[in-house]
Parts: C-alpha cells; sequence; structure tokens
C-alpha cells in the first residue's frame, strides 16, 4: 500500500497529459488538426515495440536486485541501453517518415510528419523516467514520483493553452517532449539524494541536446525538400554515433561483447 497508492496522483496526471491534446486542439483550432495530431500519435506508437516490454519488465527485475553491490551500475547502464536504442531507432524512422505516411494515410495527414518524432520521443521519456526513479521505488519514496507528475500536469496544461492556438499541433507536440523533460530531471535531482545512481546525467543531457538540435535540423531539410537529404542522414547518423563514444555513453566494449555473442551463436 505505501508503495502503490502515492503513484495514483501520478497516474491521473499522466492520463491527463496523453488524452487532452487532441480535445485542446480539436476546440482552439480545429478537428482537422486534432486529426492530424491523432495520425502522427499512431505513427509514433511503433515506440513502444522498444519500451512496453521493458516497462513491464524493469520494475521486478529492479526489486529483484536491489541488495547486489552491482546494481546501481546495472540501473545506470539499463538506463543508457535503452535511451541509445530508443533514440537510434526513433531516427531511422524519421528518415523515412514523409514516405510511410503517405503509404499509410490520405494525403491530407502527410503534413503531421515532423511530429512523429517528437512524439516518438516523449513515448521514450515517458518509460527513461521509471529508470531513473528507481532509487525512489527502492526506498518507497513514490510519492516525489507523484508530486513530479502533478507539476508537470500543471505546466502542460497553462503552456498548451498559450501554444495551441497559435502553433496547433506542433505546439502540443513539443509541450509534450518539454514536459517528459522536465519529469526526467525533476525526478532525477530528488531521486539523487535518496539514493545514488551513476546515470551519467551530463553526457546524457549533451547528447539529448545535440540529439534534438540534428532531428531538427532533419526535419526542417525534409519540410525544404533539401536535395541532398540522404547523404545529410547519412552523416547525421554518423555524427550521433561520434557523439555517443565522446559522451562515453556508449564504448568500444559493448560493440565488442555484441560482436563475441554474434560470432559465437552464428559464424562459428
Amino acid at each position: 500500500i505505501s508503495y502503490g497508492i502515492p503513484l495514483l496522483p501520478s497516474l491521473l496526471s499522466f492520463w491527463i497529459m496523453n488524452s487532452l491534446s487532441r480535445p485542446l486542439i480539436a476546440n482552439m483550432v480545429s478537428p482537422h488538426d486534432a486529426g492530424l495530431y491523432s495520425a502522427a500519435f499512431r505513427l509514433a506508437s511503433f515506440i513502444f515495440l522498444i519500451t512496453a516490454g521493458f516497462q513491464l519488465a524493469f520494475r521486478p527485475f529492479a526489486m529483484s536486485i536491489k541488495e547486489r553491490e552491482d546494481a546501481p551500475y546495472i540501473y545506470s547502464l539499463l538506463a543508457r541501453s535503452l535511451l541509445i536504442l530508443g533514440t537510434f531507432a526513433i531516427m531511422f524512422l524519421n528518415f523515412f517518415i514523409k514516405d510511410i505516411m503517405a503509404l499509410l494515410t490520405s494525403y491530407d495527414y502527410i503534413v503531421a510528419y515532423p511530429i512523429v518524432w517528437i512524439l516518438s520521443l516523449s513515448t521514450l521519456f515517458n518509460t527513461f523516467y521509471v529508470v531513473i526513479s528507481v532509487g525512489l521505488l527502492i526506498k518507497k519514496k513514490t510519492s516525489i514520483i507523484s508530486k513530479a507528475f502533478f507539476y508537470a500536469s500543471c505546466f502542460y496544461l497553462i503552456l498548451n493553452f498559450l501554444v495551441i492556438p497559435r502553433y496547433s499541433f506542433f505546439g502540443a507536440s513539443i509541450v509534450s517532449l518539454l514536459t517528459y523533460l522536465f519529469i526526467i530531471y525533476y525526478i532525477y535531482f530528488k531521486a539523487q539524494k535518496i539514493y545514488y545512481i551513476p546515470f551519467k546525467m551530463t553526457s546524457i543531457t549533451v547528447y539529448l541536446f545535440y540529439y534534438l538540435c540534428l532531428m531538427t535540423a532533419i526535419t526542417l531539410l525534409q519540410i525544404y525538400n533539401f536535395p541532398f537529404l540522404t547523404f545529410f542522414n547519412f552523416l547525421a547518423f554518423l555524427s550521433l554515433v561520434a557523439v555517443l563514444f565522446l559522451t562515453r555513453l556508449g564504448r568500444l566494449t559493448w560493440l565488442h561483447q555484441v560482436w563475441k555473442i554474434i560470432w559465437k551463436k552464428y559464424i562459428s
């Protein structure tokens, strides 16, 4: 009871953030724009293929190893692995998102493709915070999570009322992303004081800042039909890999371990 009940307000706040965007857009702009947002959100939900299973499995797993001396390191490794895998998957989706939307939706809905990666990243952050907050779960301080979501839902509503009338579904998607960033950093700073985990948050922040700038640049080039977009996408991918290693979120030892597994199972 002490573990679960404090999480109920956070679930309510999460419901608010995921349910009100479309009604707000429909009433403040137009039902058509709400439909565009809905179409983008449906495509963005592909990230659930990565996050859903992880989110279901992580908390029982985290509790099962909490007494181990290396548990904080494992939590950190899982957080970084989730972030890296998710962001690269979203980047690859964004490379082809315009064609995918043209294939799966009518012509009128293609204009919503620039926000698909933003909504996908918000969905990824909704799982990422679960790992960030693991120390609060271990110490049964889950009321902090509820506070984070309560503040975030207020932040979310206020910003939406300000930006939706002018920026429609573009504004709503950016507000969603900013809200989840607020949740992640609020919980991180609170949780570290209660149960320290070496998440390498400075490196994560640098990586995310570069990633957001890079994805914004790709989207702008898509909108303006840049003639060498495929080449730019390739360079963008290489640069993100470089930043990954420069920030030390990824290491060559990981690649070596993956290669050993592939060699033993499929080659040797």
